[in-house]
């Protein structure tokens, strides 16, 4: 599956299997492209990849969130639908990277876009991250993080703190992004910490967030890019 199929398979599952089923609006990576029928055993695999996300099984729910939506798309959130324990990998909340071809390098500077990076250290190229995985917010005080599945090109999350049911999934992004030290941050630690409500005037500047995963004896670094200061999905 090349990159162009795969940010297609992604805005398409995102129209027929979330919106459409599940009632959200999301971002879309490239509005108003349409599959070739030559690519329905890939369409096939990656919507079942998603309805196990959606399945009871999946240990794990996308709910909507007002605090990331806009005027345009819902806010999105993933929730436990039951206890999580430390060291718990959740194989059917995944993520799919691939390399973005130089051509397509310029969507990293395009405000239009809203989405994750994934650059290796190993190899030192930058692939676009699709599927639930990109729909966990960032928080200063994570209880999951990004781990390789063992598979080519696909991670998962593994629990670093006990969850409850009905709790929220959070990922670090950085430990900078937000300012010096996170200073800017707007994650409910952060808003618990300093006891400042977050604005929720758009902030139109692009930045950077950057997490590392675990990828055999290398490290790889997850980048977002995103609306600094509204992580919308």
């Amino acid at each position: 599956m090349n990159y162009h199929t795969l940010c297609n398979l992604d805005d398409l599952t995102k129209t027929v299997v979330i919106d459409s089923m599940h009632n959200y609006k999301l971002r879309r990576m490239k509005p108003n492209r349409t599959m070739p029928v030559n690519k329905l055993n890939h369409i096939k695999l990656y919507f079942q990849l998603h309805l196990k996300f959606f399945h009871g099984s999946s240990n794990v729910k996308l709910a909507k969130y007002s605090k990331y939506a806009n005027n345009d798309y819902d806010g999105v959130k993933v929730v436990a639908t039951e206890n999580l324990v430390v060291g718990q990998v959740l194989k059917y909340v995944f993520g799919i990277y691939k390399i973005i071809p130089p051509s397509e390098k310029y969507i990293m500077d395009d405000k239009r876009f809203n989405f994750s990076l994934l650059y290796t250290t190993q190899n030192q190229d930058t692939s676009i991250l699709l599927g639930p995985i990109a729909y966990i917010n960032h928080d200063c005080s994570p209880n999951s993080e990004f781990k390789s599945s063992g598979k080519s090109s696909t991670i998962n999350i593994k629990i670093i703190k006990n969850i409850k049911q009905g709790e929220e999934l959070f990922v670090k992004y950085s430990g900078n992004y937000f300012g010096e030290d996170n200073i800017d941050c707007q994650c409910d630690t952060c808003f618990i910490k300093n006891s400042n409500l977050p604005s929720n005037k758009p902030d139109e500047s692009i930045g950077f967030q950057t997490a590392v995963i675990e990828q055999g004896n290398e490290l790889a670094q997850v980048k977002y890019l995103m609306n600094k200061g509204k992580i919308n999905r």
